[in-house]
């Protein structure tokens, strides 16, 4: 594992950080595909009574970004993890082929792309730290 994957799995998000990600986290809410995972499901009011027991682990984008917000990630992955688990879920109780399976699906891509973009920008960040403290 190079430093950098170290830094994502064991540091919690920095001060600093907290800002990238969160422009990260408002942008994939303000998509337009993002409407059905903004809050958590409300499985009772749509007569989903079988999600509790199919979902052990619910998560939405509202959730990630309070859990940010009180600092509450204990590493970039397990944000990272979180936003995985937002389209996992929905995947897993809709059906394949059906239109909310299909934004799901839609959904975990152009997150898994803000999420890369994301990392090479806090490698960049970390990278210039790093060589800033050589400096001096």
């Amino acid at each position: 594992m190079s430093q950098e994957q170290q830094l994502l799995v064991t540091s919690a998000i920095p001060t600093s950080a907290v800002k990238k990600v969160n422009a990260m986290l408002k942008t994939l809410m303000e998509s337009e595909d993002a409407l059905n995972f903004l809050e958590p499901v409300p499985y009772e009011e749509l007569g989903l009574h079988n999600y509790p027991t199919l979902i052990k682990q619910p998560m939405d984008l509202g959730t990630c970004k309070q859990k940010l917000a009180d600092n509450k990630y204990k590493s970039f992955q397990a944000f990272f993890n979180d936003l995985a688990l937002i389209w996992a879920n929905c995947k897993k109780y809709n059906m394949d082929g059906s239109e909310i399976y299909k934004v799901a699906d839609q959904m975990s891509k152009v997150a898994n792309k803000a999420v890369d973009k994301l990392k090479q920008e806090l490698n960049m960040l970390a990278k210039g730290k790093a060589s800033a403290k050589g400096k001096g």
